[in-house]
């Protein structure tokens, strides 16, 4: 799943009606339209304008949505400034990354939109949703995916439905838990085609796709992105057909059809619609990656230089770690040392802020797997009590039918009454049985709570810090060594054995611990020194304390 973790973040961007496929010419219409509109008239221009800004000039689309919601207040448009308020958070989170604002400003849309429950509401939960997810809350993200699949179950809503299902598919394929993800997604495939949705089921079968390539199935890889591309042709989609194009451009990258995948890629590229920035800086990287592993050095260090640049401009991180990784090799390869000395200063800065960042998503990740089942086993509980009420339902009309007849047809009275009864008593036994499912249920998710409780309180703070350690060090032993004096080596060996004394004796405080909780651990007070208990500690602290400059 790491290796496809940027595809994560890209699929998250590239979702209908996230980037707009506009021209310039267009916007500069819509700048004439609103100069010489009405001010009663205005409203809607500017709201368009924001939305469309979001993909090309982050501050003019900021500016936008905030004129359009002084204006919606103005007017008292409920929905009109619930719409500015959704575009100010949606342009925060995508273009700036001011995730606390945007939440800020999805939440207000929320509150807004909440008497009203229609798409545009629930499109602002699953914005939130989303925010949580690229902050790696994955727990408050399953929980109002979950909460609104949940409500949008009973009130029947398919499209809100159908886009609930793509980011909860989205989301488990995230956690690894790709199961639960196919299903998902295969739910939002039949709302999606109900409601003849294209673009919507071609986003959907890439996710398909990707949770495929993540099995090592390269064959349904493959058929789903076709399923993709068809639905993107349809549509005219040229953003939904650039994103399959580089995902059909990977998968033969993977399987090292080298042309293949350089053929697929360059098309992705000119596919894609003014204001991709992060699909075309992705696109770029991969054809320098090719380029180098054909050893075609000059068009390697071209693509490679310019995917970097795109990644600076678009503040990705991620992307920047890569390029700064590939440039140092393919450096390395040339001989030039001097900018290979460069590239490796500029990996090993980012690189920590990026370890940091997908150590902590591994930490949430790993709690999220554990809430999965209860959620899922709360969805289950809802739709065996949906499918009690309706045998309940139909019990009823049956009943009432079966009255009806009495009164017509007395001679078949008897024969009706033994009838009812028989229907009664099975459908009783049906409900004694899902109730006695229903309390199992709770009964397990109880336990599976406690169970969790203690084992996060456990593991999460005592051992999140030494392991951080060890894999930055580890790292830098693996792809280091060469450009490593002797003494920087032995420097680094006395470091990674201080930290494996530390992490040791911080798993035995833990077994104690766990010990004592459980009762297994007898208590026989004895004496002790004070001073020793207290230097043996602070030794287990200290590499944690200079990091920090405590003293």
């Amino acid at each position: 799943m790491r290796s496809l973790s940027y595809l994560f973040f890209l699929q998250i961007c590239l979702v209908p009606s996230l980037f707009g496929q506009t021209t310039m010419r267009e916007l500069d219409a819509l700048e004439v339209e609103l100069t010489l509109a009405e001010p009663d008239a205005q409203l809607d221009i500017l709201l368009a304008l924001a939305e469309q800004y979001r993909a090309v000039n982050t501050e003019l689309a900021l500016r936008y949505g905030r004129v359009a919601m002084q204006k919606a207040k103005q007017a008292q448009d409920t929905l009109a400034l619930a719409k500015a308020y959704f575009l100010l958070g949606e342009t925060q989170r995508e273009g700036i990354a001011e995730y606390d604002s945007a939440l800020n400003n999805y939440l207000l849309a929320t509150q807004l939109l909440q008497p009203f429950q229609g798409i545009e509401f629930y499109r602002a939960r699953q914005a939130i949703a989303l925010t949580y997810q690229e902050v790696n809350d994955y727990s408050k993200a399953l929980e109002i995916l979950v909460s609104d699949e949940i409500a949008l179950e009973k009130q029947g809503d398919p499209e809100s439905l159908a886009l609930t299902q793509f980011h909860l598919g989205k989301l488990y394929r995230s956690l690894n838990e790709l199961e639960y993800a196919k299903r998902k997604l295969r739910r939002a495939l039949n709302y999606f085609a109900d409601s003849k949705d294209e673009s919507g089921l071609g986003y959907t079968w890439n996710e398909i796709g990707l949770t495929y390539l993540e099995e090592q199935n390269f064959q349904r890889a493959d058929s789903a992105y076709l399923s993709a591309f068809r639905a993107f042709d349809e549509s005219r989609d040229s953003l939904g057909l650039a994103n399959t194009l580089h995902l059909q451009g990977l998968l033969h990258k993977k399987q090292d059809q080298l042309r293949q995948a350089e053929t697929k890629l360059k098309s992705a590229l000119t596919m894609a619609p003014y204001g991709a920035d992060h699909l075309v800086a992705a696109i770029t990287w991969e054809l320098g990656d090719i380029a180098f592993n054909q050893k075609e050095h000059e068009e390697a260090q071209r693509q490679l230089l310019k995917s970097v640049n795109m990644a600076l401009a678009a503040n990705d991180k991620l992307l920047l770690k890569k390029g700064y990784e590939s440039l140092f090799n393919l450096y390395i390869a040339t001989g030039n040392l001097r900018q290979a000395t460069l590239y490796k200063d500029r990996f090993l800065a980012i690189g920590e802020f990026v370890f940091k960042e997908a150590n902590e998503r591994e930490v949430a990740e790993l709690k999220a797997r554990f809430e999965i089942q209860e959620k899922e086993s709360r969805i289950e509980a809802m739709q065996t009590e949906q499918a009690l009420q309706a045998l309940e339902l139909k019990q009823q009309n049956t009943q009432r039918n079966f009255l009806f007849v009495l009164t017509l047809l007395m001679l078949t009275l008897a024969v009706a009454g033994y009838y009812l009864v028989l229907r009664t008593r099975r459908a009783n036994q049906a409900l004694n049985q899902s109730n006695r499912q229903i309390q199992k249920a709770n009964e397990d998710l109880e336990v599976a709570n406690d169970t969790k409780d203690k084992f996060f309180s456990i593991i999460a703070h005592d051992l999140k810090g030494p392991l951080a350690s060890l894999r930055s060090f580890a790292n830098l032993l693996i792809n280091y060594t060469d450009s490593m004096s002797k003494e920087e080596i032995q420097h680094l060996a006395k470091d990674l054995d201080s930290s494996l004394k530390n992490l040791f004796s911080l798993l035995e405080n833990l077994l104690t611990w766990a010990r004592s909780q459980t009762g297994a651990l007898s208590f026989e007070p004895t004496q002790w020194d004070l001073s020793k208990v207290a230097e043996e500690t602070l030794q287990v602290l200290e590499a944690s304390a200079q990091k920090k400059d405590i003293t």
